[in-house]
């Protein structure tokens, strides 16, 4: 019983500190400014995920200037009368207080129930791109540095611009399948660790660390799969779990009491 509560309290402990590292060390980050790309005033070929649903694609970035070069935005619509907006244009050209200013491009509207509605123009400027060349040099953070709901917005984000997005839902998924492998553990090392067979206490844990190295090699190869989108990738992160579990009751089932 010891060490199923041990079990259950480091699962909140890790999941706790899922949430609150992203924040401390975004927060670090920002002080020695470390999010951006030093040394450089150019940026080659990202997206960048706007505030309001919006997702911009650039060929490239020069802070010094304050120009895009090939951009691109999107918003996605749910119909008629929200329509999905797309905008192209060869330049974009940045201005204190008054944001970017498309130049010479083209705007969009599709609603997948109406013909398109194209038109060009000479300059457009987008009132909700605010955010300044600076900002756009930041370095994409990788899952283990945002939070649960942020990496869930970010995943949603790239799928609504075409993005490849299973690696993103398997690390999702497996901020909350790593935290409950430690009851998973418990559960499967405990009938060892209290076997009586040859070898006494200590054959049972060196049965349960050699399992445990088992149950992690899993799940990276789990892990591998649902990247390629060769399984669920919600499904894949919670794999091995699901069978060492069931494999943890049968165990338990057969200790002597």
């Amino acid at each position: 019983m010891p060490s199923f509560v041990g079990s259950v309290l480091a699962a909140g402990v890790d999941l706790a500190l899922a949430e609150v590292v992203p924040v401390t060390n975004a927060r670090r980050n920002d002080l020695l400014e470390e999010d951006s790309f030093r040394g450089s005033s150019t940026r080659y070929n990202f997206a960048f995920a706007g505030e309001f649903g919006r997702v911009y694609k650039v060929g490239s970035l020069n802070t010094k200037t304050g120009t895009l070069e090939q951009v691109q935005m999107e918003r996605r619509g749910t119909g008629v009368d929200y329509p999905t907006v797309i905008v192209s244009a060869p330049k974009a050209v940045w201005e204190a207080g008054t944001g970017w200013t498309f130049q010479t491009g083209e705007l969009k509207l599709v609603t997948d129930s109406t013909p398109d509605v194209a038109m060009t123009f000479a300059s457009m400027r987008d009132a909700r791109f605010a955010e300044r060349p600076a900002d756009m040099m930041n370095k994409p953070r990788s899952p283990q540095e945002m939070r649960y709901r942020e990496l869930t917005r970010f995943i949603r984000t790239l799928e609504r611009s075409g993005g490849d997005a299973n690696q993103l839902r398997v690390e999702r998924a497996l901020k909350i399948a790593i935290p409950v492998t430690c009851i998973i553990i418990a559960l499967f090392g405990a009938p060892l660790a209290t076997s009586t067979q040859r070898g006494g206490t200590a054959y049972g844990v060196g049965i349960s660390l050699a399992v445990t190295v088992i149950f992690l090699m899993m799940v990276q190869m789990t892990k591998a799969i649902g990247n390629k989108g060769l399984m669920p990738p919600d499904l894949a992160a919670w794999v091995p779990s699901a069978i060492f579990a069931v494999l943890g009751v049968v165990l338990l089932s057969r200790v002597r009491t």
